[in-house]
């Protein structure tokens, strides 16, 4: 792995931001800070947002002249997102936080590379794992279809389910286990005045939003690349996650009303913006009837029974 120069300059610009938030994580961001360090990826520039941390995070991350410490007092876990990101000078992103990791060291190539050759896909996304308190992987897996090898839905393949299936299960992207085109992440992670509801919410869960809403396509690669932490410190800016859903899925279901009365018309974007799509009316209620269908509890538990 080729670290790039902290220097500012063009010449510097890297291939890969692996942008990271902490605030008082001591016991876990050096865990953090290694698995990005033992990946494979050549010339990758690591950001982390420390959000005004008391305990012995800094002095950590003073270890590591790789890091890119870029610093302020968080009030929310935005403050944080929103100052890692916009710090990206990569061409492509990959977000983490400082209780999770990355599993083996070559996710984040692998991730990159096929973002360079399928002009198509604008984000790439792997499988993940939770870790317990006491740093014990245990098999809980997101998405669930993993250990048992089933498909995960493709580009544009995607979009129909968000439209039925968008509670707190597809709220995210795999405990942040993507990478993505840098330009795009930057982009539909700020606030868009045209959709009031999501002002407030937060960052992460409003990007995937407007990925979705704005027809940009994901690609699931069927590897375990990242672990999700659970940790003592989860609560403290949840407080308002339930009201963040909320607002996520107040703001679906308008967007889905109006592709359904035909107020407006689902383009699917490539990783430069080009349309390559479209689904009018017509098609958007074919998608939402059958999908409501396949996606119903009903249907579900029998699947479940089965085994499919």
């Amino acid at each position: 792995m080729t670290i790039v120069s902290k220097d500012s300059s063009a010449a510097a610009r890297p291939m890969l931001s692996v942008v990271c938030i902490n605030k008082n994580n001591e016991d876990t961001i050096e865990q953090a800070i290694r698995s990005v360090l033992s990946q494979t990826v050549e010339n990758m520039e690591f950001v982390m947002a420390d959000g005004g941390s008391t305990d012995s995070s800094l002095d950590i991350i003073g270890k590591y002249p790789e890091i890119r410490l870029v610093d302020g007092v968080d009030t929310s876990r935005g403050d944080g997102v929103l100052r890692a990101v916009r710090a990206a000078r990569g061409k492509y992103i990959a977000f983490m936080t400082s209780t999770d990791g990355y599993l083996g060291p070559n996710w984040l190539q692998t991730a990159v590379d096929h973002l360079e050759s399928d002009p198509e896909a604008s984000l790439v996304w792997g499988a993940a794992i939770s870790m317990d308190t006491k740093g014990q992987l245990v098999p809980r897996f997101f998405p669930k279809a993993f250990p048992a090898h089933r498909k995960v839905a493709q580009k544009k393949d995607w979009f129909p389910i968000w439209m039925v299936d968008s509670g707190v299960r597809l709220s995210y992207f795999p405990e942040l286990s993507y990478v993505v085109r840098a330009d795009i992440y930057q982009r539909l992670i700020e606030p868009d005045p045209a959709c009031p509801e999501l002002e407030n919410i937060d960052p992460i869960l409003r990007f995937h939003f407007e990925f979705n809403r704005n027809g940009y396509l994901p690609v699931y690669m069927p590897s375990l690349a990242y672990f999700g932490r659970t940790h003592d410190n989860q609560g403290q800016f949840s407080d308002a996650a339930p009201g963040w859903i909320a607002n996520y899925d107040r703001a679906r279901k308008k967007h889905v009303a109006r592709l359904l009365s035909g107020e407006t018309t689902h383009v699917w974007r490539d990783g430069n913006g080009r349309e390559i799509g479209r689904m009018d009316a017509g098609a958007a209620k074919r998608a939402f009837f059958f999908g409501r269908i396949l996606h119903s509890r009903l249907l579900r538990s029998v699947r479940k029974r089965i085994g499919l």
